[in-house]
């Protein structure tokens, strides 16, 4: 959840991470996130849990796209799964990625982001949260293209799942609320937030964000003071 430049996925029947998957971790350190699912079923009739989600040959390698809540996949590796070839990939990935400027992103907001300070306490920036209760395509769509056309703002883009984290309801006195799903400004430092009134479609939620980074007051205050994930 906490990736460095492109999240990258090692599918292997190995037991154990490959030597040469933890010398391109160490190599790309900071610039790349390098992962590794171990005991893969190489022959595809005892497939993983993970295995069968991204349907994957094995041993293989993908990348995975940033904006969706679990990880699709953004590209795979077609190449020899050698040192030198998945290096060259990893470098040409990583080329491409600074060639587009900065990267859209809109993440889970877990309880180990908030432990790290994001829209916590004491974060001033504004965040705005999509408070799920399950998959709705129409809605992920839409903030992926808000992820994208605020990527260069200086706000947190992040959603939670009410069902695993039902406090928040609570927290911005959604409790008795008819919705199942919210999308919420909220400014943690002064503990305001301010609820989205309309639709959860794009041109909807777009002028939302706008109104709110123009200087739309937020009256609302935090029912309770401590936040949970």
């Amino acid at each position: 959840d906490n990736a460095k430049g492109p999240a990258v996925l090692l599918f292997t029947d190995k037991s154990s991470t490959p030597p040469m998957w933890k010398a391109l971790s160490r190599e790309f350190n900071n610039r790349a996130t390098l992962g590794v699912i171990l005991r893969c079923d190489k022959t595809g009739v005892f497939k993983t849990p993970l295995q069968r989600e991204y349907d994957v040959r094995v041993p293989g390698v993908i990348r995975l796209d940033p904006l969706e809540a679990f990880g699709k996949i953004a590209e795979t590796c077609d190449f020899q799964l050698k040192k030198e070839v998945i290096h060259l990939w990893l470098m040409k990935t990583i080329a491409q990625r600074k060639q587009a400027g900065p990267q859209a992103t809109f993440k889970e907001w877990s309880s180990e982001r908030l432990q790290a300070g994001e829209c916590g306490p004491d974060d001033s920036q504004i965040c705005f949260l999509w408070l799920k209760a399950g998959a709705d395509p129409k809605v992920e769509e839409a903030t992926r293209q808000l992820a994208h056309k605020y990527r260069t703002d200086p706000i947190k883009l992040m959603w939670a799942n009410v069902e695993l984290s039902p406090s928040l309801l609570e927290v911005f006195d959604l409790e008795r609320s008819s919705a199942t799903d919210h999308f919420v400004a909220f400014r943690p430092k002064r503990s305001r937030f301010k609820v989205h009134p309309g639709s959860l479609s794009f041109a909807e939620l777009d002028s939302f964000v706008d109104s709110v980074l123009s200087g739309g007051p937020m009256t609302d205050k935090m029912k309770t003071a401590k936040l949970e994930l």
